[in-house]
């Protein structure tokens, strides 16, 4: 009996460890990145593995198999390591103005050619919307 009960303790107490991490991780952290704002150049984009995401060796690897990074010189001095979606990853090159606006989860790149892009994207999704919603 004390044996179960020496057992759930442990549980127990990996159960309390555990909590605090996987709160940070999943709401904590992202919501003070949406309260930040700074601005800067880009300097390097790197990718390295999620090594839980790996498929079995000499498989394919997928995008979301890797954690994305853009490597920013700010404005005000210090260089920040920014996680970035896939999506937008691809499209940064070094030498680039990136900015982090507040209330935004990731930075863009600030030019007037990517907004533009960025702007005929969202019109084409409208168009599509409006065409399957008979609109």
């Amino acid at each position: 009996m004390e044996r179960g009960q020496r057992y759930f303790r442990r549980i127990l107490l990996l159960v309390a460890l555990a909590l605090p991490v996987a709160a940070w991780q999943l709401w904590l952290a992202p919501a003070r990145e949406t309260r930040q704002a700074w601005s800067g150049t880009l300097v390097e984009t790197t990718q390295s593995p999620r090594l839980l995401r790996l498929g079995e060796p000499g498989t394919h690897r997928r995008p979301r198999d890797y954690h994305h990074v853009w490597h920013v010189d700010l404005d005000g001095g210090g260089v920040r390591e920014v996680r970035v979606p896939h999506r937008l990853w691809h499209h940064g090159e070094p030498g680039l103005p990136v900015v982090k606006r507040r209330g935004e989860r990731w930075p863009e790149i600030d030019t007037e050619a990517y907004r533009d892009q960025q702007r005929r994207n969202r019109e084409g999704s409208r168009r599509v919307l409006e065409v399957l919603t008979g609109q």
